[in-house]
């Protein structure tokens, strides 16, 4: 009954909650498209003014070098023929240029002004004064003036000359294009600022080709009254750039829609490019994902409820399992507590007895032949005769630290009784076991403290043994390793015996 209850008012809410979040999701989902489409818009045209630009600085460099390498024929033609073979050269050469290409270019002589040579748009005050003055380099892109002894040239093209080019190729460009969602891009070219009738041209507009070239005025308005030239001059004036929205009919119909449009100006042409994308579409893509979004809650509702029935039910069952996993926790803990020595750490006789006994039936087994070492404390008595027996339980806990620091991980530590220890190490071999204890002994040599009545000082005594075959049980190698512990105090203690 709670869980159905559960699911009931989980349910409820889970409706009410769904319903919000249309609502919330509808308005946000139209934020996002509409900056989607403004984003859209934006890179759009400023790919296409990035696009005018540099396809009329490729123009510039093209000629630029184009004029150098002119010169320098020129230079050498002058080197190798007579004043009249020049112009005449200068002149054909400049003639063919001029006739099939933007170049302009004019030859005369500098002490009488005799024109040997003058094309199309060269005006005649450019002769009377100097061709490199400020007013030549803005009316070319890229020009030279050079002296020829007498005679003086002056030739390059004109930025009209490019200009005219770039808005060719752009317009072929624009009418070329294929945009997605029925968008294109359109031009029109501001002759008057202030605004009013005629101030632009339309020189741009694929949906609109027979209109190009007619004048537009501020005052024309869409279909809802609005003033889109008016409001599209306004914004250039003020930031150079805007976004907008009129009605307009759409790309290749005659179907009339809201639209939204960036605009910005491209300055040396006075160009407006622009862009459009209508907005209906935003309406009917947000009604469809809630359509779809409302389908598929009513679908996964069942599953919704299962899985709370299911959530409900493992939360339960989890509960159980825990208890009893915290029961076996606590008992692995008793377990613990009662095979571990409490004085040092490490574990007691009774988890020795057992462990040894297992190891010795995996020896039989031929799995395992693990060495036994036991040691324990050098004068352990005096220890605790001359400082206490405080201190004798801290050289008990320090010396089991140590060995406990030095043995590997899978070593086992056993304090058998009083300051008696037992290492079992599976896997040393017996030609390394001496070096391992010496080593650990040395260690434990290391160790020293000072106490009440003076310094501290401990070192062990070890005896080691392995599994033998003719063993009935374990006892036998411990007995070894006892026997080889005696050896090593009877031989002046701090050292080490291996028995086989």
């Amino acid at each position: 009954m709670l869980i159905v209850l559960s699911c009931i008012v989980v349910g409820f809410f889970y409706v009410v909650t769904t319903r919000d979040i249309e609502s919330i999701y509808a308005e946000e989902t139209r934020q996002v498209v509409y900056n989607f489409k403004q984003n859209y818009l934006r890179d759009t045209v400023q790919n296409q003014i990035d696009r005018i630009e540099s396809l009329r600085n490729g123009y510039v460099t093209e000629y630029t070098k184009t004029v150098r390498n002119t010169t320098a024929m020129l230079e050498m033609v002058r080197q190798t023929s007579d004043e009249d073979e020049f112009i005449t050269f200068f002149s054909t050469h400049f003639m063919f240029r001029t006739e099939r290409g933007p170049w302009t270019a004019a030859l005369w002589r500098e002490d009488t002004g005799t024109v040997e040579f003058l094309s199309e748009g060269f005006s005649e005050f450019a002769m009377e004064h100097d061709c490199s003055a400020q007013s030549m380099m803005e009316d070319f892109a890229a020009h030279e003036f050079k002296r020829f002894g007498d005679l003086v040239a002056c030739y390059g093209v004109k930025w009209s000359a490019i200009d005219t080019m770039v808005k060719r190729e752009i317009s072929e460009e624009i009418h070329s294009s294929d945009f997605s969602e029925d968008t294109y891009i359109w031009v029109n070219e501001v002759i008057d600022y202030e605004g009013g009738e005629r101030y632009a041209i339309r020189r741009i507009h694929p949906n609109l080709k027979e209109t190009e070239g007619m004048y537009l005025s501020t005052s024309m308005t869409d279909i809802a009254g609005n003033f889109p030239y008016l409001e599209e001059l306004e914004g250039i004036n003020e930031d150079g750039e805007l976004f907008f929205t009129y009605f307009f009919k759409r790309l290749l119909t005659d179907e009339v829609a809201e639209k939204l449009t960036y605009a910005k100006l491209y300055e040396p042409y006075n160009w407006i490019v622009a862009m459009g994308i209508h907005l209906e579409d935003m309406d009917s893509y947000i009604t469809g994902a809630n359509e779809e979004s409302a389908h598929v809650a009513r679908r996964q509702l069942p599953l919704f409820v299962a899985i709370l029935v299911a959530l409900v039910t493992v939360s339960i069952v989890s509960l159980l399992v825990l208890e009893r996993l915290r029961n076996r926790r606590d008992s692995k803990f008793l377990e613990a507590e009662a095979n571990l020595d409490s004085l040092t750490g490490a574990f007691n006789r009774r988890k020795g007895l057992i462990d040894l006994a297992r190891l010795f039936e995996r020896y039989k087994r031929g799995e395992s032949d693990p060495a036994i070492i036991i040691f324990d404390m050098d004068d352990f008595k005096t220890i605790n005769d001359r400082f206490g027996h405080a201190s004798g339980d801290r050289a008990l806990r320090e010396v089991a630290s140590c060995v406990k620091r030095y043995i590997r991980v899978t070593d086992r530590l056993y304090r058998w009784g009083g300051d008696e220890f037992v290492i079992v190490c599976e896997g040393l071999r017996p030609e390394n076991v001496l070096p391992f204890t010496d080593s650990l002994r040395h260690e434990v040599e290391l160790l020293s403290w000072s106490d009440g009545a003076g310094d501290v000082h401990v070192t062990i005594s070890a005896g080691i043994a392995y599994f033998n075959r003719d063993d009935a049980d374990y006892q036998g190698a411990f007995l070894r390793a006892d026997e080889a512990q005696y050896r090593a105090k009877r031989g002046g203690k701090n050292s080490a015996e291996l028995s086989w």
